[in-house]
């Protein structure tokens, strides 16, 4: 007998599309304009209400300026051990994260994780 409860992997993916989406500050309109879907579409496929084909998942990707090589790395990191599980709900969180992940100098990322980590002390 099939569940009406949506896959945990849809639900898991959903997460990640929206906060990708968000960090982006992307309405659900915008990203579903870009797609060629409605916003409550979008909607579905954030809620794992609905699954994302390899197509779409392709299109979300190209809109989001990342590759969908990327977001199903995010997925798969979420159950290695030691990673973060989930990507930050707050976008300034977000915001600081993609701005981290695009600093290329190990460097200056070491530098900021270090003034991070003192400005927390404060």
């Amino acid at each position: 007998m099939a569940s009406d409860a949506p896959a945990e992997v849809d639900v898991q993916l959903g997460g990640i599309i929206k906060a990708l989406r968000m960090a982006k500050k992307l309405s659900q309109t915008e990203l579903g304009l870009r797609i060629g879907v409605s916003f409550q579409q979008v909607q579905k496929y954030e809620r794992g209400l609905n699954r994302v084909s390899a197509s779409t998942l392709v299109l979300i990707a190209k809109a989001l300026d990342i590759s969908a090589a990327e977001i199903l790395q995010t997925y798969e990191a979420r159950a290695e051990p030691g990673r973060f599980p989930d990507l930050p709900s707050d976008p300034l969180e977000q915001e600081l994260l993609m701005g981290f992940r695009a600093i290329a100098s190990p460097g200056r990322r070491r530098a900021i994780a270090g003034l991070v980590a003192e400005i927390a002390k404060l």
